[in-house]
């Protein structure tokens, strides 16, 4: 099953409630959620998600496996070959950078999560299974 990375500033864009209820459907799903940091961060504990995990780094994601971000540059900082980052509330600037663009945009953790589920699902439709 997949890995999804979660960058911790993730959380100030969505309500906690709304932010637990979405990473419950990953963790339903059986996805491992992995957030990126040194140690347990109380706003992510709060939210009561069984399974969470706390890493100092996402070095050894593989293909298959989710970089979810609120910050454009951070998906530079993506994790290993074939993981796909997914841009949470923003938008990708124009860069001659390809190292530095998001694969997905989404435009809250509900629609990140809508894109990740449907593209495990149906991974020929989505272009996902190549």
């Amino acid at each position: 099953m997949a890995t999804i990375f979660l960058e911790p500033d993730l959380l100030r864009l969505e309500t906690p409630g709304e932010a637990s209820a979405q990473l419950r459907h990953l963790a339903d799903w059986g996805a491992r959620l992995v957030v990126v940091a040194d140690s347990p961060l109380e706003a992510w504990e709060s939210l009561e998600v069984d399974g969470l995990r706390y890493e100092p780094s996402a070095d050894h994601g593989r293909r298959g496996d989710w970089w979810l971000t609120a910050d454009p540059e951070s998906c530079s900082e993506r994790p290993g070959r074939g993981v796909r980052s997914v841009l949470i509330g923003g938008t990708i600037a124009s860069s001659t950078h390809p190292t530095a663009r998001c694969d997905i945009v989404a435009r809250d953790l509900r629609g990140a999560v809508l894109e990740i589920l449907s593209r495990q699902a149906m991974p020929e439709a989505t272009g996902a299974g190549t």
